[in-house]
């Protein structure tokens, strides 16, 4: 059997429940021993495989005309008539084989044939509805060939004519609603399943097939093994008769679905009267923000795949979706389960729900996400871990009218990642999990922690941004991220910050330099000062703000000279007496001549960007750029060195420089448990 991603673990269970005796998985599917019966009893049973296979032969071969020239010696003769038709399915590489088309054209030579040597004809192609459809599976120099019991993708039960626009695979709905443990509560007479946007009517149907007892293959017309030579019709009758017999239609509605789109609603309900349970569904046109618990009901699930991105019409308008599910779940339906479908963290993080569990899946040829949470009042570790941080630092933050601080830092170790708040928005950043960590598990703590953030703070679940962070290499950490940007101004020490939130690994404000940045700007009144990879220009403005003589801003990035401008701009700073410079710092050192009083430099760890010659690696090359800048510095001048690399060791020798590290005096409140940077000052002679 195969099945798509996120679905073969669970194939697995189903096939144990099927009455399996023993199965083994691997990433595409699962295999199992048993009857040609048991063969026909997932077909008809299974809500989550994709094909069922029957093994035939295994074909081994040094290229394609070898297989082929073998392939033309199987009895194709016992499988299907030479007046049928035929479809081969091809995956895998080998043999010399790298194009599946390519593939499955030899394989299909080799059967036509077979067919031509022993009867003088060959069959048909119908790569639609065949009588024989065969699937070849090629891995080095061998190809497994199987018997397509299903026919083509059991996903297709047949009752859907038109799906609407992005429309969601029928084992791929059926997964969330079992995920989502409606079977537990299915026969409840108070009990109900709910999409609040529900499209087509595919979650609300498949909840209702499983309501009903009714198996998905009731809802077929045909089977690729009805044309078999070798089909066992009297198995299948009794398969057939015995899945009907099972059928119990409840007396009372079991599932609901909405939709704003009227057109929608109308084929949600014509789907449901061809699946045969429109009894048992109820679709009505209403706005997610409309919808409300129906009347009877006092528990259930809700199952949705919300729309997102283009169908939307961008991802503003997506996370605002996900945003209003979540108000619409907290207000009408607590205590309930909800499974939703994301293909994007950020989108689910803006419902404001804790997670149980997730897992990912393909949502077409996007990946996804199937997420399950109790609608209910978050709570916990780490609830109550971030509750008390804040309560921790509210009367430094009072105190200091810090608007941009840390809150919580890995301080639970199975919860690691960072999270910053600005203002009235949140940043959540995720270290990387390590390797043993399952993916799941991992996706599933990330999106706790921004639901637990967005609780404790009272922020709108759309305002909590989440990114992962690990150890960056080269561009990687100036590389945008595709999510659209969600910018705002916050404030500092009196001073206006232009911050953006989701569209870079970084904000453009370092909130663990907020007191280096206070001590350059003490530094810099009545002086000429130099900001080294200057980044956003924050500060620069400490520094002009502060009443300094001249500012020199050098970063290589247009972008970041640019915002470095607005920041100016935002703080009403202007004047030639201000030089924002685009260069290389190192290759720019080597050529500036004037002389400074104090220079900030807080380079990073590693960079290997096309506009050096060569690489950066702080450790290595720190020696040589505070020469260079010990250079430019006037007798009695400063330098605040800074950086984040873990392990840096500072060169000893550095001539010409008295030097005191002052990491703890730029440490504040909110970094002390688990400091960001190291700092030195160093004067010069």
């Amino acid at each position: 059997m195969t099945a798509p991603t996120g679905l073969v673990d669970p194939l697995a269970r189903e096939l144990e429940a099927l009455g399996a005796g023993s199965v083994s998985v691997d990433h595409v599917g699962c295999r199992v021993r048993g009857p040609l019966s048991f063969g026909y009893r997932i077909c008809m049973h299974s809500r989550l495989a994709s094909r069922v296979l029957l093994p035939l032969v295994e074909v081994i071969a040094k290229d394609a005309d070898e297989l082929a020239s073998k392939v033309a010696e199987i009895p194709w003769e016992d499988h299907m008539h030479v007046e049928g038709t035929l479809a081969v399915d091809f995956t895998g590489r080998g043999m010399g084989i790298d194009h599946t088309k390519y593939g499955a054209q030899r394989v299909k030579d080799g059967i036509t044939d077979r067919f031509r040597a022993q009867a003088g004809l060959r069959p048909s192609v119908d790569t639609i509805a065949p009588d024989l459809r065969i699937h070849a599976h090629v891995r080095g120099k061998g190809c497994q060939l199987s018997l397509d019991l299903s026919g083509g993708g059991l996903h297709r039960r047949g009752y859907r004519s038109e799906a609407g626009p992005a429309p969601i695979r029928e084992n791929l709905a059926a997964l969330m609603v079992l995920d989502s443990g409606w079977p537990d509560m299915a026969d409840a007479p108070d009990a109900a399943m709910l999409d609040p946007m529900c499209g087509a009517g595919t979650l609300v149907i498949e909840a209702a097939l499983i309501a009903c007892n009714k198996a998905p293959g009731l809802t077929r017309e045909q089977f690729g093994f009805e044309r078999w030579k070798q089909h066992d019709a009297d198995a299948w009758q009794t398969i057939v008769a015995d899945a009907e017999a099972a059928v119990s239609t409840p007396r009372r509605v079991v599932a609901y679905g909405f939709d704003a789109d009227d057109e929608a609603i109308e084929l949600a309900r014509a789907n449901a009267e061809r699946a045969g349970v429109a009894t048992s569904v109820r679709f009505a046109v209403s706005r997610c923000a409309d919808v409300r618990r129906p009347g009877k009901v006092r528990r259930g699930v809700v199952v949705t795949n919300p729309p997102y991105g283009e169908r939307l019409g961008g991802k503003p308008a997506a996370r605002q979706a996900y945003a209003e599910l979540g108000s619409v779940l907290r207000g009408q339906f607590e205590g309930w389960r909800a499974s939703v479908i994301s293909v994007e963290d950020a989108f689910f993080g803006a419902t404001g729900l804790l997670p149980d569990r997730s897992r990912a899946v393909m949502q077409g040829p996007m990946e996804a996400r199937v997420i399950v949470a109790e609608v209910a009042e978050p709570t916990g570790d780490l609830v109550n871990r971030i509750r008390k941080n804040r309560k921790r630092l509210a009367k430094w933050i009072q105190r200091e009218d810090v608007e941009v601080y840390r809150v919580y830092d890995a301080d639970l170790p199975e919860y690691s990642a960072a999270v910053d708040i600005y203002r009235n928005r949140a940043v959540v950043q995720e270290y990387a999990p390590p390797a043993e960590i399952p993916a799941d598990k991992a996706a599933t703590r990330r999106l706790e922690i921004a639901g637990a953030v967005a609780h404790v703070f009272d922020i709108p679940a759309h305002h909590v941004f989440v990114k992962t962070r690990r150890r960056q290499k080269g561009a990687d950490q100036y590389r945008r991220n595709e999510e659209d940007p969600a910018i705002c101004i916050v404030s500092e020490s009196g001073m206006r910050f232009r911050v953006d939130l989701s569209s870079y690994l970084d904000t453009g404000l370092f909130p663990d330099h907020r007191r280096t940045r206070a001590l350059f700007g003490e530094l810099a009144a009545g002086k000429d000062v130099l900001n080294l990879f200057a980044y956003t220009g924050t500060a620069t403005v400490y520094a002009a703000k502060a009443g300094a003589r001249s500012t020199t801003t050098v970063d290589m990035s247009k972008t970041y000279l640019d915002w470095a401008q607005r920041n100016l701009d935002l703080n009403g700073i202007e004047g030639r007496q201000h030089r924002l410079v685009r260069a290389n710092v190192l290759a720019w050192l080597q050529q500036e001549t004037r002389a400074y009083d104090v220079v900030f430099c807080d380079p990073p760890t590693f960079s290997n960007s096309k506009s050096m010659e060569g690489t950066w690696d702080v450790q290595r090359d720190h020696a040589a750029l505070l020469g260079q800048v010990a250079d430019r510095l006037r007798p009695g001048g400063v330098i605040l060195f800074s950086t984040n690399a873990r392990r840096f060791k500072l060169d000893a020798s550095l001539p010409g420089l008295t030097v005191e590290e002052i990491t703890r005096q730029t440490t504040s409140a909110d970094f002390e448990r688990r400091p960001l940077h190291r700092a030195w000052r160093m004067t010069k002679a």
